[in-house]
């Protein structure tokens, strides 16, 4: 998916598995300028540093810090109000869901995930802010 300008979207994963992220990155470089990050910390220098079209970003990062901290963190960051996050995760129980959408994800991808479900939650956020 690309901007007006012809530019790839770019997306910052924040995920703590090594193997996890790349094979987010694996799936997603073709389409998305892709940026990673393990941690919440560094994540946060990154919103900080940079802009980005999208967040993807795991929910059980540590136990100082989840994805939902994070998100809670970046939303009340000057500017990344509005900016669509997708929660990517091995919750994947009855109401799980719905609770991260509440907690204010605009997406939601389980793990296990195909390129395919992965490629529509992101693109579908992207187009409720298009």
């Amino acid at each position: 998916m690309t901007s007006p300008q012809g530019q790839k979207k770019r997306v910052l994963i924040v995920e703590d598995q090594p193997e996890t992220q790349r094979l987010l990155q694996l799936m997603l470089q073709s389409k998305y300028a892709v940026r990673l990050s393990a941690t919440v910390d560094e994540a946060l220098a990154l919103v900080r540093e940079e802009t980005f079209d999208l967040l993807l970003v795991d929910i059980n990062l540590s136990e100082q810090n989840t994805g939902v901290d994070f998100l809670k963190q970046v939303r009340g960051t000057a500017g990344w109000a509005s900016v669509p996050a997708v929660a990517c995760t091995a919750y994947a129980m009855p109401g799980d869901r719905s609770k991260l959408l509440e907690e204010g994800f605009d997406g939601y991808v389980s793990k296990p995930f195909t390129r395919r479900e992965l490629e529509e939650a992101l693109e579908a956020v992207l187009e409720d802010v298009a």
